[in-house]
């Protein structure tokens, strides 16, 4: 699935189920994609890029997303920002939180559980990512801070977390 392959496109999910193996929001680097899921629809990816070479936001606010692998901000170019609110429930085994480009993660509400490694800015000086956690629940098996990580809010549960590069703020 491509959504804002190389011009702008959105997609609004309100009920029913979405299978596949790829979910690409702002494929190319002039590619603007936004997917909202809310109400009572279920998403289910394998491979699931937000801001792939292009722009990509992912509104989330009811019901499920499982994403094997979850990228915000994939290539040098994109840029990828998820909104997690209300009562939405995400679950991947591996996210990263700007790849190679730049990726923000807005936590406000429900829950996100990464069952392995949750990475925050894989590519210190190349790559820029941020995790606001301002409420909700956050539960990692592990999470790599090599930028910025920032708690106001909500619930973190993580069996490690390593902060070798990056600033946690917390209050």
């Amino acid at each position: 699935e491509y959504i804002g392959y190389s011009g702008v496109g959105t997609f609004d999910q309100t009920g029913g189920a979405n299978k596949a193996n790829y979910l690409y929001l702002g494929y190319s680097s002039r590619g603007v994609g936004a997917y909202a899921l809310r109400e009572a629809g279920n998403l289910t990816i394998t491979m699931e890029y937000i801001g792939y070479s292009g722009v990509g936001t992912f509104k989330h606010n009811a019901d499920a997303n499982k994403a094997k692998y979850l990228y915000l901000g994939y290539n040098l170019t994109g840029v990828g920002t998820y909104e997690l609110s209300e009562t939405g429930r995400l679950s991947s085994d591996v996210q990263y939180i700007g790849f190679r480009g730049n990726g923000t993660f807005n936590q406000n509400g429900g829950t996100n559980t990464v069952a392995g490694k949750l990475t925050i800015s894989y590519l210190p000086g190349t790559s820029h990512g941020t995790y606001n956690l301002n409420g909700g629940t956050l539960m990692a098996a592990s999470v790599v801070n090599n930028d910025r990580f920032n708690y106001s809010g909500g619930n973190l549960n993580a069996d490690v977390i390593n902060n070798s590069a990056g600033t946690v703020n917390v209050s």
